[in-house]
């Protein structure tokens, strides 16, 4: 691990990207333990990173569109106005673009434009982290409320 850590804050500093220690913060770069020599450490990063706006994305669609063969689904497409989905699909769209580049860069391999990418992804992901914790607590919170309502009964 401190050698993948020792290369990117090497890379870091010269090209004016966040600190390891940051983005670890953020993304759980350290997840895998032990974490094997890794030779790449700036597609690594960008993949990590992108993990989190996939995952924000499927979650995103899941609001917009929910499955109907799921009860949790769409009791919970319920819990957001025509303003909430709006700004949903406006973020689905923000983190799709995000997500297809990094697929670009997974194949191109150009380190630039992966310093370029972490660089913007990391400052749109933290700009956008209060839009994420907004609905999942207008989720909980819608959860929360049904059962007042309902009694906690089956309100499928």
């Amino acid at each position: 691990m401190e050698e993948i850590k020792k290369k990117y804050n090497e890379i870091a500093s010269k090209k004016g990207l966040p600190s390891w220690d940051e983005l670890d913060k953020e993304y759980e770069l350290g997840y895998m333990s032990p974490l094997s020599e890794i030779s790449f450490p700036l597609r690594f990063i960008r993949r990590r990173i992108n993990d989190r706006f996939a995952w924000a994305a499927n979650f995103f669609q899941g609001l917009l569109h929910p499955n109907s063969s799921s009860l949790i689904s769409m009791q919970e497409s319920k819990y957001f106005t025509a303003e909430d989905r709006n700004k949903i699909s406006s973020l689905l769209r923000e983190f799709m673009q995000i997500e297809r580049l990094a697929l670009t860069l997974d194949i191109d391999h150009n380190d630039e434009n992966t310093i370029n990418w972490i660089k913007d992804s990391h400052k749109k992901w933290m700009l956008h982290k209060k839009d994420l914790s907004f609905f999942a607590e207008k989720m909980r919170a819608g959860w929360t409320e049904e059962t007042k309502s309902s009694g906690g009964a089956y309100f499928g």
